[in-house]
């Protein structure tokens, strides 16, 4: 019997059966239409966070058309690296890995350029704001800040693959962007520094105390080292007159400025900057012996003059040497001391005071009054009583057990009937 493959599921000559194969592939469809609705969700969200690179006022214009390349390149390959994420495949897949690495170097760059634009607008502003170079700047840094303040110097500009840049210095060399300093500026701190040793020079000359060259040495060695290098340079190259000694040559013209350039720009500074330490110590020789001469001449004035002081008990004067004796031996608590007058006086350790010898009981005595009977503390011969801080710990001492006294005073004491005895108990106890 011939069979019908067209008839085969009737269930008899009026009616088909068919069969619906779409509904068995539907789980499979709608797992496929997720799957992409979440790959275009992932893209979209990775394209969303794509650097859009740098704002363009923030480029100058020399540089728009470098700038605006690689932006471009950049992000062509961060869209390509999104789609690879995107995929779905596992994220331990090489690809994978490539393409995230891809992503944050892309990031990476873009956000470098950022930071360079940024610094460059902001030393290109200081640049046309500070033009007062340095006597001590070299020649090409003077020339590097000027071709940046007028833009000059972005024609030598190249754009790196890491989103930083390299320029070719007026000395010829290329340099990257972030070791470019704007040229250092006149500051004088070096020629406040000095006068700093120089008044201290000065001083010790009008107090009589002699020159030590390793005391004003090491002071200018420590100037050196906190002006550092730039500091020392501006320091050095303003000083004319050591330029014009070191040199030969005349201030203002033009074989000095040849001389003076020679220097600033060729040779070791080191070695020039040790001979202007050497100068600058004999000029301090010069300050202290200038001040130390003011000095003597007083003192040769001083010793034509009467060198007593008069005293007012019958004696009539005291050398100014006996009262300077005198009031030595009383600032170091000599234990005994005696006065033009007869007296004489012993330090008691204990109550940190003098009392005239033979005296029972004991006769203390002020310094003031011992001074003062010698004359010597109106002529401005003074000191202070040793035993001030001790009488004030006392009184202080004193006043402690009395309110201790008193805010114990509901405790328990001994029965001797009266609070006041209690107190005194305590004080004596």
């Amino acid at each position: 019997m011939a069979t019908n493959f067209f008839e085969i599921g009737k269930g008899g000559a009026s009616s088909v059966k068919t069969v619906d194969y779409s509904k068995g592939l539907e789980p499979i469809v709608d797992k496929f239409n997720k799957m992409a609705e979440e790959s275009k969700a992932k893209t979209e969200a990775l394209v969303a966070a794509m650097p859009q690179g740098v704002a363009i006022d923030k480029v100058p214009e020399e540089l728009r058309g470098e700038v605006t390349s690689f932006l471009s390149k950049g992000k062509q390959e961060y869209l390509k690296a999104s789609k690879v994420i995107a995929s779905g495949i596992r994220a331990d897949d090489q690809r994978y890995i490539d393409a995230v690495a891809t992503i944050n170097k892309v990031q990476n760059k873009f956000q470098s350029l950022s930071d360079q634009l940024e610094d460059i607008a902001v030393k290109r502003q200081n640049a046309l704001d500070n033009r007062d170079h340095s006597d001590g700047a070299f020649d090409w840094e003077i020339s590097d800040h000027e071709s940046l303040a007028n833009g000059s110097m972005y024609s030598s500009f190249k754009l790196q693959d890491d989103g930083t840049f390299n320029y070719t210095s007026s000395d010829g060399n290329v340099k990257k962007w972030s070791d470019y300093s704007n040229t250092f500026q006149k500051s004088g701190a070096g020629q406040e520094g000095f006068i700093a040793i120089a008044d201290k020079a000065k001083q010790d000359g009008r107090y009589g105390e002699a020159f030590d060259e390793n005391t004003y040495r090491n002071l200018f060695t420590s100037l050196r080292k906190t002006l550092k290098t730039d500091g020392n340079r501006d320091f050095l190259f303003s000083d004319e007159k050591f330029l014009e000694e070191i040199t030969g040559e005349k201030f203002g013209t033009d074989e000095y400025k040849k001389a003076v350039s020679q220097l600033r720009n060729k040779g070791s500074f080191k070695s020039l900057m040790d001979q202007y330490e050497d100068y600058a110590i004999e000029e301090l020789r010069q300050v202290h012996g200038s001040a130390l001469g003011n000095y003597q001449e007083r003192q040769n004035k001083q010793t034509k003059q009467r060198d007593t002081l008069p005293v007012g008990y019958g004696v009539g004067y005291i050398t100014r040497n006996s009262a300077e004796m005198l009031l030595d031996d009383m600032k170091n608590k000599r234990d005994i001391i005696s006065l033009n007058d007869g007296t004489s006086y012993r330090f008691d350790e204990n109550k940190q005071q003098y009392y005239i010898m033979g005296t029972e009981p004991r006769e203390y005595k002020s310094n003031m009054f011992i001074l003062g009977t010698d004359g010597l503390w109106q002529q401005g011969y003074r000191i202070g009583e040793f035993n001030a801080d001790i009488e004030e710990k006392n009184k202080q001492n004193k006043d402690n057990i009395i309110n201790d006294a008193l805010d114990n005073k509901k405790k328990q004491r001994k029965n001797s009937g009266s609070f006041f005895r209690n107190v005194y108990d305590e004080l004596i106890g």
